[in-house]
């Protein structure tokens, strides 16, 4: 059931998306959005599953090899009976719910890229992600491979994947920013104090306030099922006061991370910038994914804060840069998710005293050794452990998503150098290329390459030109 409330977050990421774009290639992207989530589902079925969780596990609970592969295509999910019927294992189960994880972080890739990316390259980076990238990390951590075996003991603390999930998107987000360049004429006549400046009324604007909003609730609620999910169940009483636990911490770092954002905002340009509010939102969600279940409330509260003044820095830097990132998806989740790790050890319930909780909730570390001999001791003497470990976790993550992101997006925009490969192909398999000289005017990729010609159909809407829907009356009154 989790698993499709968190299918949730698939909605709401396009919502904002969508919104956050212009109108005239709506309709790119959200097709883009929508063919990622189905590439997703075969490259996790066929090969991403197998490497991920596949391979044999040791007595001492670990991965004898280095990524597993004996369960592709689904192979031993269901098991023949000596009366012939097929029984069921609960790597189904949890095939789909881990499928939205990894789905949400390929989607994430998506809006760096928006209205720049080729349909067809950006499946193939999909392919890449799902059955390479995101594997990778996931069977070292989760999966229970060398880097979980290697950093035993504190380990890294990471219970619904602000690192797993969304460093490993937001780095390979950005890798596809910068392969993808600006969209043109993104930075033309603007100098650093406009480039910060998100009340430009210019044609770059997001289009549409309502869609992202409602794509914020919608991703509010696709978190809460991620991380309440992430108990993996709900059969003990421990497993339900977790998911209460980080249903709570979840709500009031969003809110925290959105308040502080709409405030911080208000004192810089005089306005209540309903775009940065739902970023902090989204910011305070990533800061304390990590974090759910091993902080205290008011701690909560403190991480979504610190997340969204991180989002609202690194996302004037980028600009400043003139890096073009139009739903903020390097800021929000590289960044803040980085933060989430850290804030994950700063924050732990065992805060002023020398034991650690971590990933384990309510339970300190080493509760299972002295629960059975009847003492009453955690772990101690983990001095700076738990953080040199999680610092580790995000180094092994950051480089290998953007090294195999910006290698995947270099190759794909090789036809478009080579001479002999760009007249064959005709177009970048990475970018779109527009057949019109770029010009007085910059036609839409909705028209050029889409049906129905525009995403939205209405009363004047053949006669939208490059500023999209801003002057048209019909729109406005919707």
């Amino acid at each position: 059931f989790m698993g499709v409330i968190v299918l949730l977050l698939q909605a709401g990421l396009a919502m904002i998306e969508v919104g956050s774009c212009r109108a005239r290639n709506a309709q790119h992207v959200l097709v883009i959005k929508l063919a990622a989530l189905c590439v997703s589902s075969f490259a996790w079925w066929s090969f991403g599953w197998s490497f991920a969780y596949g391979g044999s596990v040791g007595s001492d609970g670990f991965k004898e090899y280095f990524v597993g592969s004996d369960q592709l295509f689904a192979r031993g999910f269901l098991r023949g009976t000596f009366l012939g019927q097929q029984e069921p294992t609960t790597r189904i189960q949890e095939w789909f719910f881990t499928w939205t994880f990894c789905a949400a972080a390929a989607s994430i890739v998506s809006g760096g890229l928006a209205e720049r990316a080729h349909l067809v390259g950006f499946c193939i980076h999909t392919v890449m992600m799902c059955c390479l990238t995101y594997p990778f990390v996931v069977a070292n951590t989760w999966g229970k491979g060398w880097f979980a075996q290697s950093f035993t003991g504190p380990g890294f603390t990471d219970f619904a994947g602000a690192g797993i999930v969304h460093v490993t998107g937001g780095f390979a987000a950005l890798a596809g920013t910068l392969m993808v360049g600006p969209r043109p004429d993104r930075w033309k006549n603007l100098g650093p104090l406009k480039r910060v400046s998100s009340l430009l009324d210019d044609s770059f604007a997001p289009h549409s306030v309502p869609l992202l909003l409602l794509g914020t609730f919608l991703t509010l609620l696709g978190w809460i099922g991620c991380n309440c999910g992430s108990t993996h169940s709900m059969s003990t009483a421990k497993n339900g006061f977790q998911a209460a636990q980080a249903a709570m911490n979840t709500v009031l770092a969003a809110s925290a991370g959105g308040i502080f954002s709409l405030l911080l905002r208000g004192l810089i340009s005089s306005k209540l910038e309903t775009i940065a509010f739902c970023g902090g939102i989204r910011a305070g969600l990533v800061a304390i994914t990590a974090a759910a279940v091993n902080v205290e409330s008011g701690y909560a509260v403190v991480i979504g804060l610190i997340g969204a003044l991180l989002y609202q820095l690194v996302s004037m830097l980028l600009k400043l840069m003139k890096v073009d990132d139009p739903v903020d998806a390097f800021a929000i989740h590289g960044i803040v998710g980085i933060w989430g790790i850290l804030a994950a050890v700063f924050f732990d319930y065992g805060i002023g005293s020398d034991k650690f909780h971590g990933a384990l909730g309510f339970e300190c570390l080493g509760f299972d050794q002295w629960a059975n001999q009847n003492t009453a001791e955690c772990t101690g003497s983990l001095g700076l452990k738990p953080f040199a470990y999680s610092l580790a976790f995000l180094a092994l993550i950051g480089l290998w998503s953007f090294e195999v992101s910006l290698i995947s997006f270099a190759f794909l925009r090789l036809p478009g150098y080579i001479p002999p490969c760009r007249k064959k192909l005709k177009m970048d398999l990475l970018k779109v290329e527009l057949p019109r000289a770029l010009g007085a005017s910059v036609p839409s990729v909705d028209t050029e390459y889409h049906y129905p010609l525009k995403a939205y159909v209405g009363e004047g809407a053949a006669d939208w030109g490059v500023e999209g829907p801003f002057r048209n009356p019909y729109f406005h009154a919707i």
